[in-house]
């Protein structure tokens, strides 16, 4: 056997090892600074949930978008309000109020694919938890169903993994 013959296994290895490093810092899954390093669906503008304030659907149960004029950039995007106690409230606790699965469909994460953006009025809450759908039947369903949101759960690592682009 040659050299060349036995040394493709450990090449195989390296390059696998390699594109499994790769895909993990690309994803922003790595831990830096003790602290998941999260992602959020953003439309063309940079803008968080389509400009939807994460707070209202806590505090007001509707969701209402924000003013223009009331916003807070946080994880590279821009999050807006419809009052300075609403942003004050996302700055102090902004994980509280993120929506589940960086605002993809939870449905769409809970079949493995995550390729649907939720829709902001599409949403429910479960568990003190904002989740999003691609519509407002989806929406009633999921909040019946807790199997559905462990699904999710489950899958959102590799959904994740996936979305990179």
């Amino acid at each position: 056997m040659s050299k060349a013959h036995k040394m493709r296994p450990y090449i195989a290895y390296m390059i696998a090892s390699f594109v499994i490093i790769l895909s993990i810092t690309s994803v922003g899954s790595v831990q830096a600074g003790g602290k998941m390093k999260l992602k959020v669906k953003v439309n063309r503008s940079n803008e968080a949930i389509s400009r939807y304030d994460p707070v209202a659907y806590f505090t007001m149960s509707k969701a209402i978008k924000g003013s223009k004029d009331i916003s807070y950039e946080w994880l590279s995007a821009k999050w807006f309000f419809v009052n300075e106690e609403h942003k004050k409230l996302f700055a102090d606790d902004p994980i509280r109020y993120l929506p589940q699965y960086g605002g993809y469909c939870a449905v769409s994460v809970a079949h493995g694919t995550g390729r649907s953006a939720g829709d902001p009025t599409a949403w429910r809450i479960v568990d003190d938890k904002l989740y999003f759908f691609n519509s407002r039947s989806t929406a009633f369903d999921w909040s019946q169903n807790n199997a559905k949101v462990r699904k999710a759960d489950v899958k959102w690592e590799n959904v994740k993994a996936g979305l990179v682009q």
